[in-house]
């Protein structure tokens, strides 16, 4: 792009991670104001190269984020995927069901889950790893204290290594425990936002940087119904104007896979829940493979 003559004609967050790479014969030259954009550089100065003929595409490249989150929602690691992030210039990955995690934090699991973070962290990444044994399956108790406390040393693990925590109730928060079920009349709205609250707190007490992103049960709508639920998708939804902003809300847009969004879709979900949403495009790869694309709210 040429059409962007300095930084300051960007909007903060694009500035944060843009830069601008010129290469010729004689040499290379990456101007960026931060580390973020020195390193989209970067990878965009590997992706010019051809290693064969150890030559270099000359041009100049101007460069920056449309969105300020931009990632991927997987179901477990792979062999590169650290280097797909950063060649994809993601900034923002969330493994759902952590493979490392379930089976209890042996001293190996533990120490793969510690390098997996650092990766991401020394780049300056977030990196979400999820809790969803002990969120969605077996589906504990919250209004029992053992919960929270059994969640919140997890979460304080991760955070210790600079990671943040997913926890997730999309598809599994109903039927609900039968305690819970049996203090609440068979609804989930009265206690969720709740504890994911106190969650929340109890961790950042002792890491204030903690990151958590919540996917809620009612992840979708307005335009796809919810029937068959015990509640109403909306009245739950307004539930979570409580959460403090800084914990992150998944939603998936008018339906579970949604391919289009307006502003209507988009304000509906705000107004109701207070957040922004972090949009999980859920459609745009078989789902079994779960590599669909995460970003935050966007102009539209």
């Amino acid at each position: 792009r040429d059409d962007v003559a300095d930084f300051a004609a960007l909007k903060p967050f694009q500035r944060r991670e843009a830069y601008v790479l010129e290469t010729a014969k004689d040499g290379a030259k990456l101007t960026a104001e931060t580390k973020q954009g020195v390193l989209w550089g970067l990878v965009t100065f590997v992706q010019m190269t051809d290693p064969k003929q150890v030559r270099v595409r000359e041009g100049r490249v101007v460069d920056w984020p449309a969105t300020a989150e931009r990632g991927f929602l997987a179901t477990e690691c792979w062999p590169g995927c650290f280097e797909y992030s950063l060649m994809c210039k993601f900034n923002n990955v969330n493994f759902q069901g952590n493979p490392v995690r379930s089976g209890g934090f042996t001293p190996l699991r533990w120490l793969v889950n510690e390098q997996m973070a650092k990766c991401y962290v020394s780049y300056g990444l977030t990196v979400y790893f999820g809790i969803c044994d002990l969120t969605m399956a077996p589906n504990l108790p919250i209004t029992q204290p053992r919960t929270l406390q059994i969640q919140a040393d997890t979460c304080r693990r991760y955070a210790k290594v600079g990671a943040g925590v997913y926890y997730p109730y999309d598809d599994c928060r109903y039927p609900m425990n039968p305690q819970d079920k049996e203090a609440t009349g068979n609804l989930a709205r009265p206690i969720d936002a709740d504890h994911i609250q106190k969650l929340y707190e109890t961790v950042a007490k002792d890491y204030p940087d903690f990151k958590l992103i919540f996917c809620p049960p009612f992840y979708w709508g307005p335009d796809s119904n919810s029937d068959g639920y015990s509640e109403d998708r909306e009245e739950y939804l307004k539930t979570l104007r409580k959460l403090d902003p800084k914990i992150d809300l998944y939603w998936t847009g008018p339906m579970v896979k949604s391919f289009d969004m307006t502003k209507r879709q988009v304000k509906w979900f705000t107004d109701l829940t207070g957040h922004k949403p972090s949009i999980f495009q859920n459609g745009m790869d078989v789902h079994r493979f779960l590599t669909n694309m995460l970003t935050d709210d966007f102009d539209f």
